[in-house]
Order: C-alpha cells, then structure tokens, then sequence
C-alpha cells in the first residue's frame, strides 16, 4: 500500500468507528469508490476485531419518550 493510500486507508477506518459516517459518506469524502471503502473495513474487522471494539465510538443512552415528555412538562411549569 502506498504511502497516500495508507493514509486514506486511516482515515477511512476513523471516519467510520470513531465518527460513525457510512460507506457512502465516506466515499464522498476520501477519493476511493465506496466498494474500497467497503473492503476496507470487512477486512480491518476480521483481522483486527480488538482495535475495532476500541475504535468505536460509544453510544449515548437515549431517554425513553415518557422521560422526555415528563421534561417538557416540568420546563413548562
């Protein structure tokens, strides 16, 4: 792998577990088609299954919606 390509390659593996944009997306981004992007990423979670659990970006907890609603209520009080 180039040195450009391997660049594009981390940048690739950045945008998608640790910002959370999709293929698609990504490929708009980095100049490789949204196949490579694809392949990319198939092939950096089988080999490296560990760095990707790192890598991910960690959910937020949503709240249910009565939670929400009872919020708004008391804002309006």
């Amino acid at each position: 792998m180039t040195q450009q390509r391997r660049l594009y390659f981390e940048e690739v593996m950045r945008l998608y577990y640790e910002e959370g944009y999709n293929t698609y997306e990504i490929a708009s981004m980095v100049p490789v088609s949204q196949a490579t992007v694809w392949t990319w990423i198939s092939k950096f979670a089988a080999q490296s299954p560990k760095l990707v659990e790192n890598m991910k970006k960690p959910k937020t907890k949503v709240k249910p919606q009565a939670d929400k609603d009872a919020d708004i209520k008391s804002l309006e009080e």
